[in-house]
């Protein structure tokens, strides 16, 4: 059954993510009929994070493929909503100034880690957009133990959503020499979907990363590896800042030794921590 639009939800993004380009537009109209006064610096600020945050998402993938010829790498998180709050300033303080409200404009289309971005990006997902989360229960840990205790069962009907499937391949390494972290990089090509588990050595959060670029930090998270299979339980909240997915049934395309590699991972990345439980 198809899901009933929040449009009163819907509307309100709308309102909210492109006000940045709504208010640069404006004063951008202000600048050709009557030049005020510059505010160039938080212009400038928001123009900064905005290439930053492109190369991030595009130019940083470009290079390590062609360049470095790496086929499979963890994606960086970027900066998101420094810009677009940026952008709010800068028109805000320097309304109708027309070098501001360009330099403004060129900050809103660039940055990918922004609100009108944002919207692009998750107009589609009905878990965000038109699901009522508030209503939900908030659901007890599905289970928690250490590496090397017996993995508990797990139920779908103990979840307020349908765990996503995911086939995919997997790159791991306790100590990558690359990025200096421990990774677990999974990608399903056919689904267009990555799940992937960062922990950098200086760091006591894990960076949970879903679709692409959607990331998370947490402190504790469930995962179970059982032989090939890589069961994530997320919290409510968590679930909330990413695509609404509670919890992800990844199944490894790996050989042995690579199953090994992401063992190894898992267990770097939760060094010092509860919830990872590893039954094979």
């Amino acid at each position: 059954m198809r899901q009933k639009k929040n449009w009163p939800r819907r509307s309100l993004g709308l309102l909210l993510g492109l006000l940045p380009l709504w208010l640069a537009l404006v004063s951008l109209a202000q600048a050709l009929n009557d030049p005020q006064d510059e505010a160039l610096w938080l212009a400038c600020a928001a123009l900064a994070v905005g290439v930053f945050n492109f190369s991030l998402a595009f130019l940083r993938p470009l290079w390590l493929s062609t360049v470095r010829g790496l086929t499979k790498f963890s994606h960086a998180s970027g900066a998101p909503g420094i810009g677009s709050l940026l952008v709010l300033l800068a028109c805000g303080f320097g309304f109708g100034g027309l070098v501001t409200s360009v330099l403004a404009l060129m900050a809103v289309l660039l940055d990918t880690g922004g609100t009108p971005w944002f919207l692009a990006s998750t107009w589609r997902d009905s878990s965000f957009w038109d699901e009522d989360l508030s209503a939900r229960a908030p659901a007890a840990p599905l289970f928690s133990g250490l590496a090397g205790e017996a993995a508990p069962s797990l139920s779908p009907t103990d979840l307020t959503q349908a765990p996503r499937a995911l086939t995919a391949e997997v790159s791991a390494s306790s100590h990558d020499e690359h990025y200096e972290m421990a990774l677990v990089y999974c990608v399903d090509r056919t689904a267009n979907y990555v799940f992937s588990l960062v922990r950098f050595p200086d760091q006591d959060e894990i960076e949970l990363m879903v679709l692409d670029q959607l990331v998370a930090r947490v402190r504790d998270l469930e995962v179970i590896l059982d032989g090939n299979v890589l069961r994530a339980d997320l919290p409510l909240e968590v679930a909330r800042e990413l695509d609404g997915t509670r919890q992800y049934v990844v199944n490894l395309m790996a050989t042995g030794v690579e199953l090994q590699h992401v063992r190894d991972a898992l267990t770097k990345i939760f060094e010092g921590k509860h919830g990872l439980v590893i039954a094979s």
